[in-house]
């Protein structure tokens, strides 16, 4: 378990940087192959900055491999963009990472809280999952998916009621940075998670 107070925190920059598989291609004609042939380089997918095209491009080129899909702002579930990625790939996604914080807002917040609850149980393949929601911001009750491994929590507020949300069997890390929950000791965060 890591808790790192939040002058520690591992800022993010607010926009992802272009997509490496891009950037390598245009290179030259040598890297291009590479870079075409690299199916990991383009499992990355950001809904709001690809088109439905461009995601569906990438995830011919990247299979196998799981998608890792990132998230910076809202979940537009209106988007068709992200009833795709909510709907088909999520489920066999092996990475979510959210950040709100670019785009905080209560309806932003809710809309997104709503879909996560709704979605995540179904990420039954998901691995890794990264919430950054806003320093007023409550964890959304969110039943964790059975493969997850690493959960990381930023700026969440944590309620009680959701440590019980903070425990399935396969998490091995746990990262609470900035988040609204205070402890008085080591021994009273290793009772309360269990470990």
């Amino acid at each position: 378990t890591s808790l790192l107070p939040g002058r520690y925190r591992n800022y993010r920059s607010k926009r992802p940087p272009r997509h490496t598989g891009e950037i390598l291609s245009c290179v030259s004609q040598r890297w291009r192959r590479v870079a075409l042939n690299s199916r990991a380089l383009w499992s990355i997918i950001r809904p709001a900055d690809q088109s439905l095209e461009t995601i569906q491009l990438y995830l011919d080129r990247s299979y196998p491999f799981p998608p890792s899909i990132y998230v910076w702002g809202k979940i537009d579930e209106e988007d068709h963009r992200f009833q795709f990625v909510l709907s088909e790939l999520l489920p066999r996604a092996r990475l979510l990472d959210v950040d709100l914080r670019p785009d905080l807002s209560e309806h932003n917040l809710q809309v997104t809280t709503a879909a996560l609850e709704r979605h995540v149980p179904m990420a039954f393949l998901l691995e890794n999952l990264i919430l950054s929601l806003g320093e007023e911001a409550d964890l959304p009750y969110i039943k964790v998916p059975p493969k997850l491994h690493e959960l990381s929590l930023d700026d969440c507020g944590i309620l009680y009621g959701h440590i019980e949300l903070l425990q399935p069997e396969t998490l091995t890390t746990l990262t609470l940075t900035n988040c609204g929950l205070e402890w008085d000791s080591v021994d009273e965060i290793i009772h309360t998670f269990s470990l």
